[in-house]
């Protein structure tokens, strides 16, 4: 869980192990959690591969990763069976 909150005008993110962050380094780690998500879902999907634990553990609900997946099928990169790897909530 993400808490935002504001000291004077600048806003801040609260995150685990009570963290804070400037929104500036917030931005950043999110543009990098998302490159990362969408290499990961081409390479999955290259391979045959959908991975179901991005759609739920992910802020973005998985939207980085399904670029991924898209660009791989797109591009022709990708096997035609598609192998999907549920994720379990417990």
């Amino acid at each position: 869980m993400i808490a935002t909150y504001f000291v004077g005008t600048q806003k801040r993110y609260l995150v685990a192990d009570g963290v804070s962050l400037s929104e500036e380094e917030w931005n950043s780690i999110v543009k990098k959690t998302a490159r990362q998500d969408e290499e990961q879902g081409y390479k999955d999907r290259k391979a045959g591969f959908y991975d179901k634990w991005y759609r739920y553990n992910r802020q973005d609900d998985g939207a980085a990763y399904d670029r991924g997946c898209v660009r791989a099928v797109n591009e022709g990169k990708c096997i035609a069976e598609c192998i999907i790897i549920e994720c379990r909530g417990d």
